[in-house]
């Protein structure tokens, strides 16, 4: 079940009324047909940019309104730049290659369109955030970060291939390895100054049904909990360094939250098939639905109940935050229809 985080906000409005609706209308086109829209949409993009003339009108940015940005960013530069570049149609899943194991996607498909079409396949961005309508173009240009970070790195370093549209109107395909290599390594965190992205091609990974999650408390000063958390992902024992798979006692995701400057809750997933799941005296959790408490109230309770193991449907564990502790400030209800 899809959820988004509650805000009464302009950009919530927005996510509701238009970007639900469009996300629904994307998905019922062909691959075929969202491929030649984005052949034309670029063309638009190319023949918006030579018609700039630069000793006249300001510096190049996007037409996409401050209020639908999900961060707390001052966006005033854009009023003092006068040449904008409308991007809105770029919202399409262009190809899911599960051969190669390659999503290409245009900027503004976010992580919650992504999730819906990869996880029934059993595959999965190496990292994926949390929050359903974060942008695949706002995590490469800004910042992403998940709890497969400790493998994967950020979001930017699970990209394999930028396409981009220069100030003059050239588009261009940049790789590690390619002529463009140097714009490639120079993208994340360019916010968008370095061109405009139009599509992007990012590395999948095999999943399983479910995430194993173990929530352990910690209590003590803000140093043993600093510690708690490092030995979560890092466990002191030899053979990190040994090639090929991820040591076994490595989690794939870990995630901590301090609740106060001496009581925090430690959380680490694997992935576990559903058989596994589903084994008499396992707990499943389907922590998606809109009845249930705020994920970050749930792990609270293992300060009190102590450690426990329960198994989270994994597209609901990566959107886990969606309705996350800024909905209980705003809507202090909502949880408990």
């Amino acid at each position: 079940m899809d959820c988004c985080y509650l805000c009464c906000s302009p950009h919530f409005l927005h996510y509701l009324l238009y970007d639900i609706p469009w996300d629904v209308r994307s998905e019922w086109k062909s691959y075929k047909q969202r491929q030649k829209e984005h052949d034309e949409n670029v063309k638009q993009v190319i023949k918006r940019l030579k018609e700039r003339n630069p000793s006249k009108v300001g510096l190049v940015c996007t037409a996409r309104k401050p209020y639908i940005a999900v961060g707390m960013r001052n966006v005033d530069y854009k009023r003092a730049r006068h040449f904008e570049v409308d991007l809105s149609a770029f919202r399409n899943v262009l190809e899911i290659d599960t051969q190669r194991k390659i999503a290409r996607v245009e900027p503004l498909v976010n992580m919650g369109q992504i999730t819906r079409v990869t996880c029934p396949l059993n595959l999965a961005l190496a990292v994926v955030a949390e929050f359903d309508d974060l942008t695949v173009g706002g995590l490469i240009n800004g910042y992403g970060i998940e709890g497969s970070s400790h493998i994967f790195g950020l979001f930017s370093d699970t990209v394999v291939a930028y396409e981009i549209v220069l100030a003059n109107g050239q588009l261009v395909r940049a790789t590690q390895d390619n002529e463009y290599s140097d714009l490639f390594y120079a993208i994340p965190w360019s916010q968008g100054t370095l061109g405009l992205l139009v599509a992007a091609e990012i590395k999948l990974i095999d999943i399983k049904e479910y995430m194993r999650l173990t929530y352990k408390p910690v209590k003590g000063n803000l140093q043993e909990i600093a510690q708690a958390y490092s030995d979560s992902f890092a466990p002191r024992f030899g053979g990190l360094d040994e090639p090929g798979a991820i040591p076994e006692k490595v989690p794939e995701f870990v995630e901590t939250m301090i609740y106060t400057p001496t009581e925090a809750v430690c959380m680490t997933g694997r992935y576990a098939s559903k058989e596994e799941a589903k084994k008499k005296g396992n707990v499943i959790n389907e922590v998606g639905w809109w009845f249930k408490p705020w994920f970050y109230q749930h792990a609270q309770t293992a300060l009190k109940k102590g450690e426990f193991v329960e198994y989270i449907p994994t597209r609901q564990y990566y959107h886990r935050h969606s309705i996350y502790w800024e909905g209980k400030l705003i809507l202090p209800f909502a949880d408990q229809f």
